[in-house]
This record gives structure tokens, C-alpha cells and sequence, in this order.
């Protein structure tokens, strides 16, 4: 398979993508990442194959999410912001954003953010050796300055228990209970789970535009998780 545009590597699956040789691979990943500039007339080192690899890695990663926005910052300070709220680092020209039909890209206070028809959401990343040394102290510090009356774990590109119905920490009047409440399960996730550098980033915090906006937003979600479960029972059904 050859890579001459975006399209022919964004169209790929994540299947596909591992299957590309090389070569094609560094051509895709070029559209993505600015340190990707090696000499293709030349047999890559190992080093380089391996960098190729993780790159991708974390490309698939971002693609394994409904509602998939393919999204290129105007500037220095939107890139920043934007790597900050994907998990990921600076060294990204694109990004692949999890955003729902009705959600607009904004930018407040040096933040991304979702804007939609019945909430804001915003993501605050964590300090990971600080994560380690003391989790309470580190979701307190990150959730210290912030307005929300939602939070929910981001574990990769998913939150604790499904992004249909993520486990809700709560709002943001008592800061220190509440950070206390999440460390709980981070503790665990830590002490369970290998690799948790790479996918225990940080909490998506969503501000509802009213009350009724809140309830038509659990109401949504119910529907969503509803719908699942008459898909997957029909599916079961046929198979029978």
C-alpha cells in the first residue's frame, strides 16, 4: 500500500496501519508528527523503526474513539493546549479529538475545550511521577483553580467505567473531599495496572449550562447506553 496523502493514511485502519512497511508508514506519520524527517532513500536504523512504531502506537490510540475529529492548530499556544487535552506531547501537527456531533473546539484560558448543546467539557492532565509519589495532592492541584460540576477518571482515550457512562466524581464544592474520593481509585489503577504512564493521563471536567441542560445530558447518555444493550441482545438473538 502506498501513502500519497493524508486520506490515503487517515482512511487506513488501525490493522492496516501495523501492516504498512516502513517506508509508508514514516510518509503517513509525517503528517502528523514534525520529527519525522528521515531520509526514506535509505534503510531506517532501528532506533528510528522502533520511534516509527510507538508513534504509531499512539496514533491508533488516539483513533480508538467514537465521534473522530481530525484537528490542526493555528498556533503555538492552541497546539499546546490541544496536546494537553489528547494526553499527548508537542511534537504533534495534527490530532485526533473524541468530539460528539454537536461540539464546538474552543479555547479559554489557554484550554481546550468541547462546547456543546448541553455542556463544556475540559480536561486538566496529571503530573505522572507526582501521580506516584502523592495522588491526592496532585488531583488537588489540578482540579485547585478549576470550575466544574462533573469529573470523571480519563484513562487512555476512554473515562473510568465508559465514556457512555463514566464514573462521576462530582462537583467542585468541597476540593479536598473530592480529591481524597478520586485518589481512591487511582490508587488502585496504579497498584492493579501495568504501564499506567501511558494511558492514566488526567479527569475531563464538563460544566452543564443549566440544571435542565444536566438532565437531558444523563438522559442522553441513559439512551445511548440503552440503545447498546438493544444492539448487542438483537446480535445475540441472531447468533442464536
Amino acid at each position: 500500500m502506498k501513502i500519497k496523502t493524508l486520506k490515503d493514511f487517515i482512511d487506513l485502519n488501525a490493522k492496516e496501519i501495523r501492516n504498512l512497511n516502513d517506508k509508508e508508514l514514516a510518509k503517513g506519520l509525517r503528517y502528523f508528527r514534525k520529527d519525522i524527517n528521515y531520509d526514506l532513500r535509505k534503510p531506517l536504523a532501528p532506533q528510528s523503526k522502533g520511534k516509527l512504531r510507538r508513534i504509531r502506537d499512539e496514533l491508533i490510540s488516539q483513533m480508538s474513539v467514537p465521534h473522530k475529529t481530525l484537528y490542526a492548530p493555528r498556533s503555538k499556544s492552541h497546539k499546546k493546549a490541544t496536546a494537553e487535552f489528547v494526553g499527548t506531547s508537542n511534537k504533534w501537527k495534527k490530532f485526533i479529538i473524541e468530539k460528539n456531533p454537536d461540539e464546538k473546539i474552543i479555547f479559554k484560558k489557554g484550554k481546550l475545550k468541547l462546547k456543546g448543546k448541553y455542556t463544556e467539557r475540559g480536561r486538566t492532565k496529571f503530573n505522572y511521577e507526582d501521580l506516584i509519589i502523592d495522588p491526592e495532592a496532585e488531583i488537588y492541584r489540578i482540579i485547585e483553580n478549576e470550575k466544574f460540576e462533573s469529573a470523571h477518571i480519563q484513562t487512555g482515550e476512554h473515562l473510568l467505567g465508559g465514556n457512555k457512562t463514566p464514573r462521576d466524581y462530582g462537583d467542585d464544592t468541597q476540593k479536598k473531599r473530592l480529591a481524597g474520593k478520586i485518589a481512591k481509585d487511582v490508587n488502585y489503577l496504579l497498584n492493579v495496572y501495568n504501564d499506567t504512564e501511558k494511558w492514566l493521563k488526567g479527569l475531563e471536567l464538563i460544566n452543564f449550562e443549566n440544571q435542565q441542560s444536566e438532565k437531558d445530558f444523563k438522559k442522553s447518555r441513559l439512551n445511548s447506553k440503552l440503545k447498546k444493550k438493544v444492539r448487542h441482545a438483537k446480535k445475540k438473538n441472531r447468533r442464536s
